[in-house]
């Protein structure tokens, strides 16, 4: 009987230490979007919470946070390290997806290599100008930020 007790012990103690590898340390970052005269919308700001936890294929890894005049907003995670045993998101990344074509722009956060200092933030700008010109004749402007 003691025999028995010991192997249920041991397994339950290797299921709470396999489950706690699969782990990632969770994200939070704090996220604005602004369309100044752009893709048909002529001024307006959206401002968002977002908690990354998991790598970007799988469910708590991607959030969708705005969908506006043929436009989808995501924020993903971009890569995952594993240091000490503790595994955590090193870098994230902002997405624009054009419905219409299903184009993805991306911009990268920078990377953090340590557990204890989050990737701190990431713009990503698109500019809509004159033909031939330099001036700008609408912006749209999607940036996040992690708590320091």
């Amino acid at each position: 009987m003691p025999l028995k007790r010991f192997t249920l012990l041991w397994v339950i103690l290797s299921f709470l230490f396999v489950a706690k590898s699969f782990a990632v340390e969770p994200l939070s970052l704090s996220c604005g979007i602004s369309l100044s005269a752009y893709a048909g919308v002529e001024s307006e700001s959206h401002f968002f919470d977002v908690v990354l936890s998991h790598h970007k294929h799988k469910e708590g890894g991607h959030k969708l946070v705005l969908e506006r005049q043929g436009l989808q907003f995501w924020v993903m995670t971009h890569s995952v390290q594993t240091l000490s045993g503790v595994e955590f998101i090193n870098s994230y990344q902002l997405a624009v997806r054009t419905l219409a074509s299903g184009l993805f722009v991306h911009a990268l956060s920078d990377v953090s290599n340590a557990p204890s200092v989050a990737p701190r933030s990431a713009r990503l700008s698109l500019v809509d100008y004159h033909p031939d010109t330099f001036l700008e004749k609408g912006e749209l402007m999607f940036d996040c930020q992690s708590a320091l």
